[in-house]
């Protein structure tokens, strides 16, 4: 968990400070629920973005992480339910040094009721 973090990494660090995990809600979609629609429901997207060196270590921990979801994916504190829907391709960001690769998870979390 010491690698993980609500924000990106900055463009300055060093090879020393990877592997790491960037989190956020990338969408949000509602409608209206409930008895005259005075509810809301909702469905979360969440990027989970992560940065390592090489690949078969960026690949390692995205397998590990999608399936850590999948195993526990009824098991949050915050929320009823979440489940992997994208797993995207290697990708080596333009604005970081040439050994940075980054690779990208969205998780979807259903049914998120706002009164």
């Amino acid at each position: 968990t010491d690698r993980i973090f609500p924000d990106y990494p900055r463009p300055d660090l060093t090879l020393s400070s990877y592997p790491r995990i960037a989190l956020e809600i990338s969408q949000i979609s509602s409608n209206d629920f409930g008895i005259g629609g005075t509810d809301t429901i909702s469905n979360l997207n969440i990027e989970c973005v992560i940065f390592d060196v090489n690949v078969k270590p960026l690949e390692d921990k995205t397998t590990s992480l999608r399936n850590a979801f999948r195993t526990n994916q009824k098991n949050f504190y915050n929320f009823q339910f979440i489940h992997p829907t994208l797993v995207g391709p290697v990708i080596k960001p333009t604005d970081r040094s040439d050994e940075i690769l980054n690779k990208n998870l969205t998780f979807q979390i259903l049914n998120e009721v706002e009164t």
